[in-house]
This record gives C-alpha cells, sequence and structure tokens, in this order.
C-alpha cells in the first residue's frame, strides 16, 4: 500500500501542463512497522485533458515518469484530448495506418471514409438469397396485379436461382466482378444463355444498388474484354428467324410426331424456342 503524497512531494510537469508527478513512498506490506524501501512516481493527469476520467500512471524511475508526462504533454497539444483516449494498441494501429496510406499515394480519411461507405452500407448488410428473395417477391407481386407477365416472372426465377446457387450464402456487397465472370465464362452453355443471365443479374444488382445494399453495381464494372467472354460477339449467335406459312406448317408436322427433338414440353412452345434451328433440320 502506497502513502498518500504531501503537496512537498508532488509537482508540474511539464511547467503550465496540469499534469503532475507525485512521490509515493513505498512501504512493505505484512509488517507492522511498514519500513520504507524506496521511492516510485505517479504521473497524474487530469480528467479535463484525459477525455473525462482521471487517468494515472506509476514508474519506478523519476525519469521514467517525467518522459511519459513529457510525451502525454506533446500529444494532447498536437493532437487534442482524444488522443489520451486511445490506447497503447490503437495508437499503434494509427501510426500503421497513417503510414501505408502515405505509403500508396492516399490521404487516410479519405480511405477510411471509402472503406466505411463499401464495408457498412447504409441499407444494412445482406447475403444474397435475401436479397433474390427480395426480388422475386417484387416480381411475384407485379405479376398478381397484371403489371408483369408470367413468362418473365418464370424467367427471373430461373435464372435467379443460378445467382443463389452460385453465391446464396456470399454478402452480396463482397462479390466482384471478377467474380461474376468467372462463374458466368464457365457455365457450359450457348452465349445467348450466358448473356440472359448477365442481364437478369445486372438487375438483381441495380436493385440491390436502389436499396444501399451496395455501392457499386458489379455487372457495371465488367470490362468489354468481360462481356466478350461471358456473351460473345455478334458472329457467336443468330437471331431468331420469321418461318414461312409452308415452313410453319411442316414445323408443326414434325413437332408434334417428334417432340422430343425440340427438348420442350409442347409443341406449340417450339416456335417461341427455336423454331428457325429446328427447321435447318427438317428441310
Amino acid at each position: 500500500m502506497n502513502a498518500t503524497p504531501t503537496e512537498k512531494d508532488q509537482f508540474e510537469y511539464p511547467k503550465g501542463s496540469g499534469i503532475h508527478i507525485c512521490q509515493i513512498r513505498n512501504k512493505t506490506r505484512g509488517s507492522a512497522s511498514r519500513e520504507g524501501f524506496g521511492h516510485s512516481y505517479r504521473v497524474r493527469i487530469p480528467a479535463r485533458l484525459a477525455g473525462g476520467a482521471r487517468k494515472d500512471r506509476q514508474f519506478r524511475d523519476i525519469n521514467e515518469a517525467r518522459n511519459f508526462a513529457r510525451d502525454e504533454y506533446a500529444n494532447l497539444a498536437a493532437l487534442g484530448e482524444e488522443f489520451s483516449m486511445l490506447d497503447k494498441n490503437q495508437r499503434r494501429i494509427a501510426v500503421r495506418a497513417t503510414r501505408y496510406a502515405k505509403q500508396h499515394g492516399l490521404d487516410l480519411m479519405d480511405a477510411v471514409e471509402f472503406a466505411s461507405s463499401r464495408l457498412n452500407p447504409e441499407g444494412g448488410e445482406r447475403t444474397v438469397d435475401q436479397v433474390v428473395d427480395e426480388f422475386i417477391t417484387i416480381k411475384e407481386a407485379r405479376a398478381a396485379k397484371g403489371d408483369l407477365r408470367e413468362r418473365s416472372l418464370r424467367d427471373a426465377r430461373s435464372r435467379c436461382s443460378k445467382l443463389s446457387k452460385a453465391f446464396g450464402d456470399y454478402l452480396i456487397k463482397t462479390l466482384t466482378p471478377q467474380d461474376i465472370r468467372d462463374y458466368l465464362v464457365n457455365l457450359h452453355v450457348a452465349y445467348r444463355t450466358r448473356r440472359n443471365y448477365r442481364m437478369v443479374w445486372g438487375e438483381v444488382f441495380k436493385f440491390a444498388t436502389e436499396r444501399r445494399y451496395i455501392l457499386d453495381n458489379p455487372i457495371k464494372a465488367l470490362s468489354t474484354e468481360d462481356e466478350r467472354q461471358i456473351s460473345g460477339n455478334n458472329t457467336n449467335w443468330t437471331p431468331p428467324e420469321i418461318l414461312s406459312i409452308s415452313e410453319t406448317s411442316r414445323l408443326l408436322k414434325e413437332a408434334f410426331t417428334h417432340p422430343e427433338a425440340l427438348r420442350i414440353s409442347s409443341p406449340t412452345n417450339a416456335l417461341a424456342a427455336n423454331g428457325g434451328s429446328f427447321m435447318e433440320r427438317i428441310t
């Protein structure tokens, strides 16, 4: 236990700082006579300087106490009272962050603000599954009111199910253009099908930006080369053909006879799906 210092045992350091160093006489424990065995030095920073709560540190050596008091006062003078509220580890991180930003030619505050808006989206955190569910629910409500064709709703469900299968558990804010590109490029489907996936996924990400779940739409950040890898170019696909009456008649006849050749549920849907390509096979 330490004795309470008297007025003569303490002094202000640095002069005019409001920080005091107190000389404390150390006492032995468990001794009736409580013999003294030297001194220690307590640095006391008042609450008005320390950010709301008085701050005390004790040192064995007077020079250590003086150095600490001087450094604290210099920090307070340079950065204000907020600096004293940071612990040693927080101060170390602040220094490292400042050095890192400087090495990369960045303003630290700009970097923090940039990261904050992306790591803590204004609309809150959402997984891809959650955003897809919300997106499809809105589509279903529109279809129920007659504002969206049933075929468009089915297409949205189908394309979005692939997005959920690929990235469902991911936080949507973490997806990058590279993630999207790599997945679509590696789908073993036609260029037209990849393009359709990209278009619907683009709607989902646009919806997510409007709801402030993400700051940027990763689909919009795809490069021209990325787009070519995903969707090909004009030579990689042919537009739907318009059939003549006689061609349509032959197509329907063959479709009713061999519907399995079109891999769809009904001959009527054959015309919309791939009548032109099938016509090439029967003429």
